[in-house]
């Protein structure tokens, strides 16, 4: 996941601050250590670790953020967009949700992918449908 965000975000040119996910902050610190043995200068590559509620929000309210890619529940989701909203009116992506079954949201664990929901053009369709 850290990787999605990182590489458009860096190949584009941008400094990136990333708040790390709370469950697993040291492997993300990790990839910044990476970064920096491999040549990326100092202040490139920002990372924040912290819980939501406070790290989160500075990020999301901070005037001086010009952008927010937030991948989680559709409740943080609103939260982010508000207080983006509230700020700078920063761009904001989001990718919210989880799978739908029998009818209701299910989270889908560690992954945010859904390879069960394959995205296919309308025709030709594959025979294995």
């Amino acid at each position: 996941m850290q990787a999605w965000k990182l590489g458009p975000a860096l190949a584009a040119g941008n400094t990136v601050v990333m708040k790390l996910a709370e469950q697993t902050p040291l492997t993300g610190l990790r990839v910044g250590e990476l970064a920096l043995e491999a040549g990326m200068p100092p202040g490139v590559l920002n990372l924040v670790a912290g819980m939501g509620e406070t790290a989160g929000a500075a990020l999301c309210s901070h005037m001086d953020v010009d952008k927010i890619a937030f991948t989680g529940s559709t409740e943080v989701g609103h939260m982010v967009m508000k207080a983006a909203a509230e700020s700078n009116m920063k761009k904001v992506t989001l990718e919210l949700g989880g799978k739908v079954r029998d009818g209701g949201m299910v989270p889908v664990g560690r992954a945010c992918t859904s390879p069960s929901r394959p995205s296919l053009p309308p025709s030709p369709r594959p025979a294995s449908i």
